[in-house]
């Protein structure tokens, strides 16, 4: 399969979000695979906090507004958030969590998974 010039295309989107083991063929989210994907690319985003010298109070005022917005289901404004952190520390949201943003359930699965693990970090 030749890729085309089109990297938003919903169908290539979904395709290589199956290669990636995040979708299962039917378009459903392998919630197992999300999990892991969720912690490892918040483990990271966590490393870029510290490297960049972000406060825990501002950490824990960014955890409360995932959670805030989670409640209200409000998927796609917490992945917007995320961006804007990645904004914040000078560095590009990663180019695996970018290919989510054409599917619904992908974004749903991994904003609901990294809250979790936000939550977990601030617990400690």
């Amino acid at each position: 399969m030749k890729c085309k010039d089109n990297p938003v295309s919903e169908d290539l989107a979904l395709m290589r979000l199956i290669k990636m083991g995040l979708m299962l063929d039917g378009g459903e989210v392998d919630i197992n695979s999300m999990e892991i994907f969720a912690r490892m690319y918040f483990g990271l985003f966590i490393w870029e906090t510290e490297c960049a010298e972000i406060s825990r109070e501002y950490c824990e005022n960014v955890c409360s507004r995932f959670c805030d917005l989670s409640r209200k289901e409000e998927y796609g404004q917490m992945y917007l958030l995320l961006a804007v952190q990645y904004d914040r520390m000078r560095k590009p949201l990663p180019e695996a969590v970018w290919w989510l943003f054409n599917s619904e359930k992908a974004v749903s699965s991994f904003m609901c998974c990294f809250t979790e693990c936000f939550r977990q970090h601030l617990q400690k």
